[in-house]
């Protein structure tokens, strides 16, 4: 028969039964708050500004191909001579 660490006190043989008496964590008093929430914050800024400076240099990649092709492309075919004397 097993034995629960209170009925086992006094009988010689519950040293390996003990009971212990833990802390319990303090609820926080703000729901939806940790306390990592104001040093996430801090770390997401850097992150924000970064993820911004990439749009911000493939936006102005793709922009700069995007004019050459349009000028390309605006031109049209051109052949050297032809009928028309194009």
């Amino acid at each position: 028969m097993i034995r629960s660490a209170t009925e086992n006190e006094g009988r010689g043989n519950g040293d390996d039964m003990t009971e212990t008496q833990t802390e319990t964590p303090v609820e926080q008093s703000v729901p939806g708050r940790t306390r990592w929430g104001v040093f996430l914050a801090i770390l997401a800024v850097p992150a924000l500004v970064v993820a911004a400076l990439i749009y911000w240099l493939l936006t102005s990649i793709f922009s700069y191909f995007q004019g050459r092709l349009e000028k390309r492309l605006g031109r049209g075919y051109v052949r050297d001579g032809g009928p028309h004397g194009h």
